[in-house]
């Protein structure tokens, strides 16, 4: 089963020339960005051409390290607090409720999580 992230069939398959013995893994993660980007409505090149500007970026800040990236639900969850942390007003926990599928009380926990998470120094965990 295709999950939202992953290249539909159109997107798989043979890479683009620029990325011809590129890493698999590297060109698995440039087809998962071009995606998004398409998804987004960018057109096909500029999709292929943000995707290596991401890759070539990646490929510079942790090239050579091993690291942990979590799950995709873990991620959007993350994001999504913060997201409501920075709408959160006085008068719209029931819109964003609605609008995340979640209950009125639930937006306030997850709003006092992403208000942890934006007070958090940007360098935590990092060991280098």
């Amino acid at each position: 089963m295709q999950t939202p992230q992953e290249p539909d069939s159109k997107d798989a398959g043979t890479a683009p020339p620029s990325r011809v013995g590129w890493p698999d893994v590297l060109s698995e993660a440039a087809d998962v960005a071009a995606h998004a980007l398409r998804k987004r409505g960018e057109p096909d090149q500029r999709a292929e051409e943000l995707a290596r500007a991401v890759m070539l970026g990646l490929a510079d800040v942790f090239g050579g390290r091993a690291f942990y990236l979590p799950r995709g639900l873990a991620v959007k969850r993350h994001f999504r607090d913060i997201d409501i942390a920075q709408r959160l007003t006085r008068d719209n926990a029931r819109a964003l409720a609605r609008e995340y599928g979640i209950t009125a009380i639930y937006v306030y926990e997850c709003a006092k999580r992403g208000r942890e998470a934006l007070r958090k120094p940007q360098t935590e965990g990092n060991t280098e």
